[in-house]
Formats: C-alpha cells, sequence, structure tokens
C-alpha cells in the first residue's frame, strides 16, 4: 500500500511512519508541507494520505479542498490528523468530504482501524464503478442485438420482395411463352416440326434455369439470416 504523510513537525512524520511499519507497510512517503504534498499526490498515486490540520503556508483544509477539486485526485483517499476534536473541526471534516479523522495523539490500534475502514470504503466504490460498467456494456451489447435483428428483418423483406418480383417476371415470361406456342402451334395447324420442338426445348430448359436461380437466391437468403442469428447470440454470451 502506497502512504503519504504530511506534516510540518518532523517527531509527528516519524511517530506515525514508525506505527505504519509496524502494521507492514514500508511504501511511505512524506510531504513537510502542503505545497511538497499537492506535488508528490500529482506525481505519484497514493491508496491514502494522512494528512495534518494545522500547517502553516497552507492548512490542511485548504490542501484537501485543492485534491477535491482536481478531477484527477478528487477520490484520493484523505485521512486528517489533528489534536482539534472541537464541534466546528468535526463539522468542516463533513464538509469537505475527508475520509476519516484520527485525533492526537495516534496509537497503532486506531490506526489500523482506521486503514482497515478506508480501504473498505474504496473497494466498496471500486466494485460499484465496476458493476456500473458492465452494466453499460450489457446494455450496449442488447442495443447491438436489437439493431442487427432490425437489420435481418430489413434484409428479409428486401430478399422476399426481390423474390417475389423475380418470381413474378418468370411466371410472366412462362405466360408470354405459352401464349406464343399456343399461336404458332394454332398456326402450324398442330403440327409439331423439329424446329418447333427445339424451340420449346430451349424455353423449357431456361424456364428451369431461371427457376433455379431463384432457389440459389433463397438458399443464400437462408444461411445469411442463420449466420447473422449465430453472431447475435455470441455477442449475448460476452
Amino acid at each position: 500500500m502506497k502512504v503519504l504523510v504530511v506534516d510540518d513537525c518532523p517527531t509527528m512524520i516519524s511517530i506515525i511512519k514508525g506505527l505504519l511499519v509496524t502494521l507492514g507497510h514500508s511504501d511511505i512517503d512524506i510531504a513537510t508541507s502542503g505545497k511538497q504534498a499537492l506535488k508528490r499526490i500529482r506525481q505519484k498515486r497514493y491508496d491514502i494520505v494522512f494528512t495534518d490540520w494545522n500547517m502553516p503556508g497552507m492548512s490542511g483544509i485548504e490542501l484537501v479542498e485543492i485534491i477535491r477539486g482536481d478531477e484527477k485526485t478528487k477520490d484520493q483517499v484523505i485521512i486528517m490528523v489533528s489534536a482539534e476534536t472541537g464541534k466546528d473541526h468535526i463539522h468542516q471534516v463533513e464538509q469537505y468530504v475527508i475520509d476519516d479523522f484520527i485525533a492526537k495523539p495516534l496509537n497503532r490500534k486506531t490506526l489500523q482501524e482506521k486503514i482497515t475502514k478506508a480501504i473498505s470504503r474504496k473497494s466498496e466504490a471500486r466494485d460499484e464503478l465496476i458493476k456500473l460498467c458492465h452494466d453499460r456494456i450489457k446494455q450496449r451489447l442488447k442495443d447491438r442485438v436489437a439493431r442487427e435483428e432490425t437489420r435481418n428483418r430489413l434484409k428479409e423483406y428486401e430478399a422476399s420482395q426481390r423474390t417475389q418480383k423475380k418470381a413474378a417476371a418468370v411466371t410472366s415470361s412462362q405466360q408470354s411463352a405459352a401464349h406464343q406456342t399456343r399461336s404458332k402451334d394454332e398456326t402450324s395447324a398442330s403440327v409439331v416440326t423439329p424446329e418447333i420442338a427445339a424451340e420449346q426445348k430451349e424455353r423449357e430448359e431456361n424456364r428451369l434455369k431461371e427457376l433455379g436461380e431463384v432457389r440459389k437466391v433463397e438458399q443464400k437468403n437462408a444461411a445469411a439470416d442463420e449466420k447473422t442469428m449465430l453472431d447475435a447470440l455470441k455477442n449475448i454470451k460476452l
């Protein structure tokens, strides 16, 4: 765990750092002023910042106000350390959204309890953020599937229209060919010559070829629809 201790008193820094070491924490940085603390916080991300209340130049409250006002550091876990325990001070702790408060003199047990509490809050906030992100991703996947379904229905409709038009054209062609055949048959007094037989065979072959093309289009559309549905199901499982 990365910790920053901010205090203008070297003795208090030694006390807090010593207690943290006994609790198993070794990644500890120190700052002897608010300005120095800001510089460190902007260069390195800390799990917890312990700051004194009364410091010359920039007080602990002023330091907290700047941290909370910066988009990059506004979520920093901060524990205020002070000998001041009056109601006005407690009110300011709540007003500036300070994560916790420790009254001097410190002891090992209290310090451990405050650290555990602060880390627990941070973990809960992280879990809530993860859940929010998961819900948003899930909703985006649902929206994507819905859009795919809409596009597929539109494709099916367009394919159906094309098939119907093509079938109608084939039917019209067949009717026209049949009419021409009847006319020729009547003209030739029902005599089917080799030339007429060859022409009829050619028309029949063309008709079968057109019907085959229609079936291929229908099979291709069905395969495309099946692939689209499988892709959509895969996306939902993600």
